[in-house]
């Protein structure tokens, strides 16, 4: 069987676009379908100290690997403390977050199981997709805008 390595893609940091997420917390969309991803979504999510996003849904399965930084995985209200290289799997339907409980930035590096994946926020029943449409998306480096999904909590606080 052969293949088309045409297709193959290569992600450089620089050149990634980023999702603005708000409190200072941004995406990086890597494998996604304007790239030719028809199965999974892939990326990283990057939150400064003390941020994190709040307990949320998703329409498909998660796994998510800690790059850098310390987190405190909220799962159905369980609390998980996770260092690099740590991972979660969270399956569809349950209610998540990830705080930065460190002094520097955490990385997250996640994958989920469909291009169609859907964020439904617990607090207000919103849901919307995990990025939004590629065509408000198209600018490289700092800024295309998502919904604001960022949290404070204040540092030593429980997540």
């Amino acid at each position: 069987m052969s293949h088309d390595s045409s297709a193959a893609r290569i992600f450089r940091l620089d050149d990634a676009r980023r999702v603005e997420r708000g409190g200072g917390i941004y995406s990086v969309p890597l494998a996604e379908p304007s790239c030719g991803a028809r199965t999974f979504l892939t990326g990283m999510t990057v939150f400064p100290p003390g941020q994190g996003i709040p307990l949320h849904s998703h329409n498909t399965d998660e796994c998510i690997v800690i790059l850098e930084g310390s987190a405190v995985c909220e799962v159905e209200g369980t609390r998980h403390t996770l260092e690099p290289f740590d991972a979660a799997f969270v399956p569809a339907g349950l209610a998540h977050r990830f705080v930065n409980t460190g002094d520097g930035r955490l990385r997250i590096l996640w994958v989920y199981g469909s291009i169609d994946t859907t964020r439904t926020i617990v607090a207000t029943g919103e849901t919307a997709p995990h990025l939004p449409p590629d065509e408000s998306r198209t600018q490289r480096g700092p800024s295309a805008q998502a919904p604001e999904i960022a949290t404070r909590t204040a540092r030593g606080a429980s997540a």
